[in-house]
């Protein structure tokens, strides 16, 4: 039973990372914000699912991935800039996780590149 709610768990979390990463920039600013926060917390419960944390940990990988998915959904930005605040972001991420944690992060090689992408 516990397997079947990860999956769930996991399906929701990749369909809305998905979404978040490619919102329409005709939609409302309220519903890119209700999507963004969708997104971010469905990548941080995923996270602190798989991969233990301390609440001081807990609060800034909340706010890492909340302003990641902001930023990345900057109409602004063109594709190579985002390209390359990914990768910054990548570094920030995993410098944000200890070493143990991040050992553990890549032994889920779809996790790790969900999250790390």
């Amino acid at each position: 039973m516990k397997n079947i709610a990860l999956t769930i768990l996991a399906i929701f979390a990749f369909s809305a990372s998905a979404t978040a990463q490619t919102i329409d920039p005709t939609l409302s600013n309220e519903r890119k914000e209700i999507l963004i926060k969708e997104a971010a917390t469905a990548d941080y419960n995923a996270l602190i699912e798989y991969v233990d944390t301390t609440p001081q940990q807990q609060v800034d990988l909340q706010n890492f991935f909340q302003l990641k998915y902001e930023l990345l959904n900057d109409p602004k930005l063109t594709k190579e800039e985002k390209a390359t605040l990914k990768k910054g972001l990548a570094t920030k991420f995993l410098a944000t996780l200890n070493d143990g944690q991040v050992e553990k992060l890549q032994t889920n090689p779809e996790l790790y590149k969900k999250l790390t992408n």
